[in-house]
């Protein structure tokens, strides 16, 4: 599913510099908390002020971006056991969808603040 651009002030002075992006499966707020505009000017974006909140739809399973690298994120899944096969195809195409979003996600941070 693509992720779609709802919201985007990165490039307005007068707003906090945001995007907001969301898929079927997940809704991200990347905040960047300094001058958006002048920093990539100067291609000098600063990864330490970008901040990515991730709002998960339909799955347990997270997505996290530290030094703006996506991943996926499990550490506070509720996908404890799994006794048939139709658990396991169920956490099979949530983790499908979850690395497409995710790698979608890394090529939106790619192209905005590398």
């Amino acid at each position: 599913m693509t992720l779609n651009e709802v919201k985007n002030t990165l490039k307005q002075n007068d707003t906090m510099s945001m995007l907001k992006l969301e898929n079927n499966h997940y809704s991200f707020t990347v905040i960047y908390d300094g001058d958006y505009i002048k920093d990539r000017g100067a291609d000098k974006i600063d990864p330490h002020v970008i901040k990515v909140k991730c709002k998960p739809k339909d799955t347990d399973i997270m997505i996290s971006v530290n030094d703006l690298t996506a991943r996926i994120d499990m550490t506070n899944s509720f996908i404890f056991d799994i006794k048939t096969k139709g658990e396991l195809e169920r956490l099979e195409t949530q983790l499908r969808e979850t690395f497409d979003t995710m790698t979608e996600l890394q090529g939106v941070l790619d192209t905005y603040f590398k």
